[in-house]
């Protein structure tokens, strides 16, 4: 019997993005989407979604990848995870996800947006912005651990053309390097951890879309896990996750406060 069966679960409760119904807008949620509206719906090119780590920002960018628009804005939504990759891939994985499917290049050399085979890649990104444009469709690109090329590439695109917008996913520190990369003044979004009635209701919400029928933790253990979380989501949940781990081992009614310290040296060093 796995942990979540034990909890009358059907599925694993925490930390699946990839289904809607999993996804909880506490109040730092909420304030964000409508300050990605904001940015979006009103043509703006480019925003910081600024979140320490673990506060939920790789989350909030799928949901916002797989929402059909914003308002009256209809988008090509595009999310590329930004870290390590070069400015050739990033602007490929761009391009293929717009659906430029001849792009004619395996492998590209060191070289300047504007020049040689990256050039090209460049310009068929540009003119598939471009041609949506002229469908009235506006292209979004959600840059996840944004780099300074990452920026700078959108920065590019977004000079060229009122109908793209970037929003630049990134921590507190890279906040000021990125916004001087991307170019322009780029609207600031932040996402803020939890407070407790978020982090309470986030553990209640996702346990109820896994089936639980029943309280799985204590008031108390969801005091303890927002502490030591300092209300970051992603962190919750691996606690969360560990503690109902630890408590069908243990065979408990319920998930306590000592349970979730008990876990909490498996996950925080990971945290930091």
């Amino acid at each position: 019997m796995s942990h979540y069966a034990y909890w009358s679960l059907h599925r694993m409760p925490f930390g699946r993005p990839e289904l809607a119904d999993d996804f909880f807008a506490g109040r730092p949620q909420r304030e964000a989407l409508a300050r990605l509206d904001y940015l979006i719906s009103g043509g703006r090119s480019s925003g910081l979604l600024i979140a320490p780590a673990g506060a939920g920002r790789t989350m909030l960018l799928h949901r916002i990848a797989v929402s059909a628009g914003f308002g009256d804005t209809a988008v090509d939504m595009v999310r590329t995870g930004a870290r390590n990759r070069s400015a050739e891939e990033l602007l490929v994985h761009l391009a293929q996800r717009l659906g430029v499917t001849h792009l004619g290049v395996t492998h590209f050399g060191s070289g300047r947006l504007g020049s040689g085979r990256l050039g090209d890649v460049y310009r068929q990104v540009s003119e598939r912005i471009a041609a949506s444009a002229r469908q009235s469709v506006r292209t979004v690109w959600l840059l996840d651990d944004a780099t300074t090329l990452a920026a700078e590439t959108a920065g590019a695109l977004a000079a060229e053309t009122p109908w793209f917008t970037a929003v630049i996913g990134c921590s507190p520190h890279d906040a000021l390097s990125l916004a001087a990369a991307v170019g322009g003044c780029p609207l600031r979004i932040d996402l803020d951890p939890f407070d407790l009635a978020d982090t309470a209701g986030y553990i209640r919400h996702a346990l109820a879309q896994a089936g639980a029928r029943e309280e799985v933790f204590k008031d108390a253990a969801i005091v303890r896990l927002h502490e030591l979380a300092e209300g970051r989501v992603g962190t919750i949940a691996r606690l969360a996750d560990l503690a109902l781990l630890a408590g069908a081992g243990e065979q408990a009614k319920q998930i306590s406060a000592e349970l979730v310290e008990a876990v909490q040296y498996e996950v925080m060093p990971a945290a930091a």
